[in-house]
């Protein structure tokens, strides 16, 4: 973050396992409490902006990912199986304070067995379209999902937030003397990150339960995958798509990359 803006002291991990409303606008999905940044006076006013440049590249990435399993681990399975096979996990080290929820997770857990479809449809499908995968006629949903910018147009951009603490913060001076300039402040607080300003983790199922239909999750998509996604009747016959992978990676794989940036700045 730059030689003025750095997280110099310890801190406690609080991830949230419900999101709340902070001051009636977005939803925090992850918090991090009595973290701290050494900066200066017009840093500590931009705390916020920064923080975002920082965080926003390692959520995209992670989303960039979590598009592409949907597209190749959810679209276009063989006709003959009636739910995904393979588990989602997380990439490389386990960060600290997800070290008690880093467990992988089977996909067909939260889609269930997709109910089978019939005859008469798999005739005119393999007519009109030349194959039986599921949920693939021409490529097109295939191909949008497969972008995050569908996601973020269904659920909004994510965002960050500091919330200093308040009363009178320190200055280095009474803290004991530290790298930077005399004329830095320690800046203690929270930091809250938001995935998608419209999608909350508790707009999800859980890690391992079963999805139902949730026009919430639904309705932000354009109308063309909205359909596709939905289907002609959810009511008697559901079949999840988006949902492990929003679960997993909103529960555990972003969590985990956010954490082990902010561990790796203090820790080195």
């Amino acid at each position: 973050m730059g030689n003025d803006l750095n997280i110099v002291l310890q801190f406690q991990f609080k991830p949230r396992t419900k999101f709340s409303e902070i001051e009636g606008k977005g939803l925090a999905n992850y918090v991090i409490q009595d973290i701290a940044f050494k900066a200066g006076e017009r840093q500590r006013l931009n705390l916020s902006k920064n923080l975002r440049r920082d965080f926003a590249p390692i959520v995209e990435r992670e989303l960039s990912k979590m598009a592409r399993q949907v597209a190749t681990l959810a679209l276009g399975l063989s006709g003959s199986t009636n739910a995904p096979t393979g588990s989602l996990k997380i990439d490389g080290q386990i960060s600290k304070a997800m070290r008690a929820n880093s467990s992988p997770m089977n996909i067909s857990s939260v889609t269930g067995a997709w109910k089978e479809r019939s005859k008469a449809y798999l005739k005119w499908k393999t007519k009109t379209y030349k194959t039986r995968k599921w949920f693939k006629n021409t490529g097109q949903l295939q191909s949008e999902l497969k972008n995050t910018a569908a996601y973020h147009q269904a659920y909004g951009p994510m965002g960050v937030k500091f919330i200093p603490a308040r009363g009178t913060q320190p200055t280095l001076s009474s803290l004991g003397r530290s790298r930077g300039r005399l004329s830095n402040f320690i800046v203690t607080g929270r930091l809250e990150v938001t995935v998608f300003r419209r999608l909350g983790l508790n707009d999800l199922p859980k890690i391992g339960e079963q999805a139902t239909y949730s026009k919430k999750r639904l309705s932000g998509f354009a109308d063309s995958i909205e359909k596709k996604l939905t289907g002609p009747d959810p009511k008697k016959a559901y079949r999840p798509i988006v949902e492990p992978f929003l679960t997993y990676y909103m529960n555990r794989r972003i969590p985990n990359a956010i954490f082990r940036k902010v561990e790796q700045s203090v820790l080195g």
